[in-house]
């Protein structure tokens, strides 16, 4: 899957998790083996950029809630301005120098990541052929139960 992961993709405080924005928006994710596909199709492809993600487009409350579940983790969603993410994920890499063997808990690229809308359009991949063939519940079902 694309950027959403336990760990950097929201900031943790007990059982609840804080989601930059006022409300939940459209992504679209890339499940890793779409992306493969796509790689190995795209040899006989003409040159180009192509967008590839998953067949639709995700609720980001829901897939965050989804992946959490899949790890374990039960936890509500708290909407915070996307300002106030970016403030404090610009204190979390910092302080995370500090310890430079260690991911900091939340980062800019993550905040931006789940901060606004972005919906792929897929349809000059679709048009050579390739169809994505993996989706989030794929991955979720994927993961080890923890217990």
């Amino acid at each position: 899957m694309s950027t959403i992961a336990v760990t950097g993709a929201s900031g943790f405080c007990g059982s609840h998790v804080a989601v930059a924005a006022a409300a939940s928006i459209r992504l679209s994710l890339t499940a890793v083996e779409n992306l493969s596909d796509a790689c190995l199709d795209a040899a006989g492809w003409p040159p180009g950029a192509y967008n590839i993600a998953d067949p639709a487009p995700y609720d980001r409350d829901r897939a965050v809630r989804a992946v959490l579940r899949a790890h374990g983790v039960r936890a509500r969603i708290r909407h915070v301005p996307p300002a106030v993410a970016r403030t404090a994920a610009r204190a979390a890499q910092v302080l995370g120098r500090l310890r430079p063997a260690t991911e900091p808990p939340l980062t800019l690229y993550a905040v931006d990541q789940l901060a606004g809308p972005v919906v792929l359009d897929v349809s000059k991949a679709e048009s050579r052929g390739w169809t994505a063939r993996r989706v989030l519940a794929d991955y979720t079902a994927a993961v080890p139960s923890v217990t």
